[in-house]
């Protein structure tokens, strides 16, 4: 598996995108009139992510008694997860969120309770084929993975000796800083103190992050979470999102510099489109996507599908929500969109970056602790090549190219983050992605790639939010989760990282929010009140 480009979320992201169908949630079809009590809550969630199909799943799947509807503004569910087909190829390729890791516990048991086929012969960033179970691993395993892992990487070195005549062999994966590619696993063999620096911690962000997932407990029983500070207080993940890469990699922790600009970097660039001023969470995860990779077999919005359509038949595509207005008298919300248009609605779940809702507010006041974030756009280049060429990389004439090419920031005026081999045709030749700030024309392309034929771009306008370090606990600078009476907002957790998993995990969170705020619907009563937290 390459490295992973969790779009969102990178992932990822960001940027940044149920189980079978109960029979209480079968029969969402049938109106039961307009009065509150007597019918089932009605929940509008807007956005066909990963993050929008979850909170459908979720409340599916642990209370089939809501009455969900989904609106999308696109053609198709996914989000911010979208693959295409290509000519020879067997299997998708992702044009966004590539995979999750072992980590990542709520999106392996979804996987694994619809029974998504998985793909994992993936390549990894090694070159190897890995065959890893996607069930949870303990610290431990992880620890071993880190390892094993990067001494794959670092069989391959471009120092290695060949045989006169022999093209000269290049590492699989290589840095570019702008005059030369640089073997950093051939590196970091000899900077072992900053490797094994490195792996320490990366095992222990492993290990908080285990530790959050337990905290914060079973969906029945556990505690959700009000604000992001909240959620990272539990197993003090606060602790990596209070500084930037740069101050955690270099404060008591004897990495060297050129571990940090040529391996740490490259890294949190190809996964978030941002150099090491990001915080150290996005760094450690970028770290983490090394360690285990998977995929769905049928393209990553596969998942969202399924989510989708196993919680409601309320789907509602190419509806572009243009207007939620708050009714006083019935203590309700009206969803208009372009088709169709949703009334007696109790909840509106934005599951998109708030910043890019094109629908007006109408009686509705979004609280002031919302500030908008700024964000990176990216864009990615499918191309079709007989390889790269070496003379745009000031390599010999002869050599066997990288895989894969990362970049440092020094390496910026070039325009682009990573060029990574995806896939291989039936007819032998390379299919690459090309990720870029701001796309790549015919000139860009030719300079680098060998008798190219067919390209497909696509670019994400928002894929993850600027990563900047938030101390706790005060002011409250971390979105809301609830913008407004029991208007929720999915994508705030895109502060801490765009991932497929992130949006899961605030999916989730919101569904326990809802479920724990209905519960006293389902027992007579006409009182819903809203929970508006002071600290955000």
């Amino acid at each position: 598996m390459r490295l992973l480009l969790v779009i969102v979320s990178v992932l990822a992201c960001l940027a940044v995108l149920g189980a079978a169908t109960s029979a209480t949630a079968a029969d969402a079809g049938g109106e039961q009139g307009p009065q509150r009590v007597g019918r089932r809550p009605r929940i509008a969630i807007i956005g066909g992510g990963i993050g929008g199909a979850a909170v459908a799943y979720y409340l599916n799947k642990h209370h089939g008694s809501f009455d969900v509807h989904l609106f999308e503004q696109h053609s198709e569910l996914g989000g911010r997860l979208k693959h295409i087909s290509w000519p020879g190829v067997d299997g998708p390729i992702e044009l966004g969120g590539d995979a999750w890791a072992n980590v990542n516990h709520y999106v392996s048991e979804i996987v694994k309770e619809l029974d998504i086929p998985v793909d994992l012969t993936r390549r990894s960033n090694t070159g190897a084929h890995t065959q890893q179970s996607a069930s949870q691993q303990q610290p431990q395993q992880e620890q071993q993975q880190v390892q094993q892992r990067r001494k794959q990487t670092q069989q391959t070195s471009a120092t290695t000796q060949h045989a006169v005549g022999v093209p000269p062999k290049m590492p699989e994966l290589a840095i570019w800083q702008g005059r030369a590619l640089f073997d950093i696993m051939h590196f970091l063999e000899k900077d072992v103190i900053s490797d094994a620096v490195i792996a320490e911690d990366t095992v222990g962000f492993l290990g908080k992050l285990n530790l959050n997932y337990l905290e914060r407990g079973q969906f029945e029983d556990g505690k959700p979470f009000r604000n992001i500070s909240m959620f990272l207080h539990h197993g003090g993940l606060s602790t990596y999102t209070g500084v930037t890469s740069l101050q955690y990699f270099g404060q008591q922790r004897a990495i060297s510099a050129t571990a940090k600009s040529f391996y740490l970097e490259p890294l949190v660039r190809v996964i978030y489109g941002q150099n090491l001023t990001a915080h150290s969470f996005a760094t450690l995860v970028s770290l983490v996507s090394m360690t285990s990779a998977h995929s769905c077999a049928k393209g990553n919005s596969y998942l969202v599908q399924q989510m989708a359509h196993n919680a409601t038949k309320n789907i509602n595509v190419n509806a572009r929500v243009t207007r939620i207005h708050f009714n006083d008298t019935a203590n309700t919300f009206s969803v208009k969109a372009a088709k169709p248009n949703l009334d007696d609605v109790d909840a509106v779940v934005v599951a998109l970056p708030l910043e890019f809702l094109s629908a007006s507010w109408s009686n509705i006041n979004i609280t002031a602790d919302f500030r908008p974030r700024p964000f990176v756009s990216c864009t990615v280049t499918i191309v079709e090549a007989a390889g790269l060429r070496p003379a745009r990389f000031n390599a010999p004439p002869n050599a066997t190219m990288p895989e894969q090419i990362l970049t440092t920031a020094n390496a910026t005026s070039d325009g682009f983050t990573a060029v990574q081999l995806v896939a291989t045709t039936a007819a032998n030749r390379s299919v690459y992605k090309l990720t870029t700030v701001g796309g790549a024309d015919n000139t860009t392309l030719d300079s680098m790639f060998v008798d190219r034929s067919r390209v497909v771009q696509h670019t994400w306008h928002y894929t993850f939010p600027r990563l900047n370090p938030f101390s706790d606990p005060l002011p409250p600078l971390y979105q809301p989760i609830e913008v407004a009476p029991n208007v929720f907002h999915v994508n705030a957790m895109e502060s801490v990282a765009s991932a497929m998993e992130g949006s899961v995990i605030a999916a989730r969170n919101i569904a326990q929010l809802l479920t724990r705020r209905f519960s006293t619907y389902w027992n007579g009563s006409d009182a819903i009140q809203p929970y508006i937290d002071t600290v955000h």
